[in-house]
């Protein structure tokens, strides 16, 4: 079964409104370190890092690559985000850019409020 791109940002904002991360979040990298496709537990990551851990992600194919980007089948970075989250890369950026994000909790829970103002710009 498939899930939307609307279903999956659904998805990745509860997800960081849960705050079942187990490590750090920091904006300003996919993962400080990464092992079988996805961050290390305990270490730093942003959420589209963390979003590999999340099970229904990973079936899907979203994975960190050995060289630590965000990959969707041959698709990298922020424009594999926007594939997989079926939205335009002028979307992923304004959703997913870090240039003005905190880490930390405030960091996560801004970002998963741009993703639910995101959905409701897509429906």
């Amino acid at each position: 079964m498939s899930c939307s791109g609307k279903d999956r940002c659904d998805t990745l904002a509860a997800f960081l409104e849960a705050g079942e991360i187990p490590g750090e979040f920091d904006p300003g990298t996919y993962a400080d370190k990464w092992a079988d496709g996805r961050p290390v537990d305990g270490t730093a990551a942003d959420c589209l890092g963390w979003s590999t851990i999340i099970p229904a992600f990973r079936t899907a194919g979203l994975r960190l690559t050995d060289e630590g980007e965000l990959a969707w089948g041959d698709l990298r970075c922020l424009e594999a985000a926007a594939a997989f989250l079926e939205i335009t890369l002028e979307q992923a950026e304004a959703t997913f850019d870090s240039l003005d994000v905190p880490s930390g909790t405030c960091g996560r829970q801004i970002v998963a409020r741009r993703i639910r103002e995101l959905v409701k710009e897509i429906e």
